[in-house]
């Protein structure tokens, strides 16, 4: 599951809301995805420093991306 939440990342125009994200991942998926699951496997990866997480004040919302580099 880790795998399609890079991938949904890596094919977005820009950062991601949760929501977006969990669109992404149960479409790629087929609806299998549990929501408490990715929050916890997109946690997991930030942690990991290989996906940020940030505020955006346009949509009020917190966005994620993948980290640069």
């Amino acid at each position: 599951m880790a795998r399609a939440i890079i991938e949904v990342l890596k094919e977005a125009r820009g950062p991601l809301t949760f929501d977006e994200i969990f669109e992404g991942v149960s479409s790629r998926l087929a609806g299998s995805a549990r929501k408490f699951e990715i929050r916890e496997i997109l946690s997991s990866l930030v942690r990991e420093n290989i996906v940020v997480r940030e505020p955006d004040y346009e949509r009020k919302r917190m966005v994620y991306r993948l980290r640069e580099g």
